[in-house]
């Protein structure tokens, strides 16, 4: 019986340490300036060189598609992209209440701002503010402030019910001649091999540029080794010249340096489509040569994603808008 006492006296005496230390976190945040709220957001979200798919496989953190997120921000763009976000919202406050900042980070103040970017910029751009702010509450909840990024991600439905589209609006970014600029690298570049793989293979820059992500398989298919978040996928089959080649660049341990590669494809023609225009172009190669053995729409949108190593058959679509717009689609 005494045991059991001193062990709840051990809870309740952590207990009032937790509440005492929230309280003297929220005394120090309501002394902030705005340059300091920010960089203590940015310090909590900074997840350069932590694994976003290990993150995600540990996290609580729900989008709103139901799959889990990370609350960090893992690339040099979307840093950048938080601060910016950040930094506007921040001031928005700092304009409004004049110091009393962090007491006024909340929904309703959040809401106010987004409508107000409304009317500024267009629906796609204003659903990347949305993300990013989500992201930036998430981390501001690590501070102790009483937040959450769902707070944020509510109020799409509330700009979708007045009939705003948050879809970013997606370009055909595929190449009129690719072949041309294979050629051209064949002739004037260390790094033709990155290239021939996006264009005939669909992979992504940082799977075509790195061997050590390739493993050949016996069937001319190459299985990509650790791509986006994580993930691991085999693409079509390959032709026997390619697979060759393939060999001996993985026998060499061929790497491109991502710069000297883009580089090189702009020399030789290549232009802001830069490389992912090239897996613009296998994927629309891809569906039209699927329909054409025989497959239907659906069928040849969901092989398409599985060759792409896409976890979403949407995201596919994008690829697929030039079809669209000369009526290749059924």
């Amino acid at each position: 019986m005494e045991k059991l006492r001193h062990t709840n006296q051990q809870i309740k005496r952590r207990k009032t340490i937790k509440k005492i230390k929230v309280y003297i976190i929220m005394a120090l945040h309501t002394r902030m300036n705005a340059k300091a709220i920010i960089s203590q957001i940015m310090k909590q979200a900074n997840g350069i060189g932590i694994s976003k798919s290990n993150v995600r496989r540990n996290s609580k953190l729900k989008g709103q598609n139901g799959h889990t997120k990370s609350a960090y921000a893992h690339s040099i763009k979307s840093l950048q992209n938080l601060r910016a976000v950040t930094t506007q919202y921040i001031e928005f406050l700092k304009a409004k209440h004049g110091q009393k900042i962090t007491q006024n980070i909340n929904a309703g103040s959040a809401r106010e701002w987004l409508l107000l970017k409304a009317d500024e910029i267009s629906g796609g751009a204003l659903n990347t503010y949305i993300s990013a702010l989500a992201k930036s509450f998430d981390n501001c909840s690590k501070l102790g402030l009483n937040v959450s990024g769902k707070d944020i991600t509510d109020i799409r439905k509330e700009l979708k019910k007045k009939g705003m589209n948050l879809r970013k609006r997606h370009y055909n970014r595929a190449y009129e001649n690719p072949y041309k600029i294979i050629s051209n690298m064949q002739l004037s570049s260390l790094y033709y091999i990155s290239a021939k793989l996006q264009l005939e293979a669909g992979l992504r820059l940082d799977d075509a540029i790195n061997s050590n992500k390739w493993q050949i398989n016996d069937d001319n298919s190459i299985t990509i080794l650790g791509s986006k978040n994580g993930l691991c996928y085999s693409t079509k089959k390959l032709s026997d010249k390619t697979i060759r080649q393939l060999k001996l660049a993985k026998e060499s341990g061929y790497y491109a340096p991502k710069n000297a590669y883009v580089k090189d494809l702009k020399a030789a023609g290549a232009d802001k489509r830069g490389t992912h225009g090239l897996r613009y172009n296998f994927a629309q190669e891809r569906y039209e040569e699927l329909r054409k053995e025989g497959m239907g729409h659906i069928e040849a949108l969901a092989q398409v994603s599985i060759d792409m190593g896409h976890s979403r058959v949407e995201i596919t679509r994008h690829y697929l808008v030039g079809l669209y717009s000369m009526g290749g689609l059924a």
